[in-house]
């Protein structure tokens, strides 16, 4: 429970708002919750018989025949790809130090906060250096370049950013490109050689203030906010989601709320 709440919603929240409805990373986030509620709604009954009939009949993705009551649907039945063996050590080790690293950059962000140097996480841009040696520092090494090379990529940060919940996360190549980074300027929150659990090594990480303008949308910072003329208020990626929504310019938008806004006031002062 302490893992859904404090860090796959709060991941998650990213891919359900702001990706285009038919992403695949926003269906497989959808599947995720709705395995979740299932489950979680049936364990639930038997200690809030109320509470998980409502919810059960509020659910949304529930089979067309699906029966009338919680307690006529009986325990789901578990899909067989859940049951297949369990991931090496290595891969849990690599999540461990992936969650001991965000913590840590969650402690930098809380430091800016307190400092007033900016607000939401979203406001900064992160690089991390990773070191060590051995099995699970090369597992973890492993999973980074899978996160930093996803397709698509734009500002070469891509998974990982969504991971940490900054603007942009970069993987240091070595010590001297991090230690660049913190020297560049004031404003740099930074911790250095912090161990990893399982084995994996050590991280060094550092917090600046995100580059470019922020985007009205997903409010992440970019330096392709005013790129496009169709809607130069959005990043790159929410304006190709809103093309793909076929929104209207944002001109076209804002002439529209000032219109209602207009409408409503003549309204108000006719009635007084």
């Amino acid at each position: 429970m302490t893992y859904l709440s404090n860090f796959y919603l709060d991941t998650a929240k990213d891919r359900l708002y702001f990706r285009a409805a038919d992403s695949g990373s926003r269906r497989a986030c959808q599947t995720v919750l709705a395995a979740c509620l299932r489950h979680m709604t049936v364990c639930l009954a038997p200690l809030a018989p109320h509470l998980a009939e409502e919810a059960y009949g509020a659910t949304p993705c529930r089979p067309a025949d699906a029966p009338a009551s919680i307690f006529q649907a009986g325990w789901p039945a578990v899909p067989a790809a859940w049951l297949a063996p369990p991931p090496a050590a290595e891969a849990d080790a690599v999540w461990e130090a992936l969650l001991t690293a965000r913590a840590e950059l969650n402690k930098l962000a809380e430091a800016a906060r307190s400092d007033k140097a900016w607000g939401a996480n979203l406001d900064a841009r992160a690089m991390l250096c990773f070191g060590g040696e051995g099995e699970a520092v090369s597992a973890l090494r492993d999973a980074l370049t899978a996160f930093a090379d996803v397709p698509g990529a734009v500002d070469g940060s891509d998974e990982l950013r969504y991971l940490f919940l900054v603007s942009s996360a970069t993987l240091a190549a070595s010590e001297a490109e991090l230690n660049e980074f913190i020297a560049d300027g004031a404003g740099c929150y930074a911790a250095r050689d912090l161990p990893l659990p399982g084995g994996c090594g050590s991280v060094s990480l550092a917090l600046r203030r995100a580059a470019g303008a922020k985007c009205e949308r997903c409010w992440g910072f970019s330096a392709l906010v005013g790129a496009s003329r169709r809607h130069p208020t959005l990043c790159e990626r929410c304006d190709a989601v809103a093309d793909s929504l076929a929104l209207p310019p944002a001109e076209a938008l804002r002439a529209a709320a000032a219109e209602r806004a207009a409408a409503s006031a003549a309204s108000a002062a006719s009635a007084v």
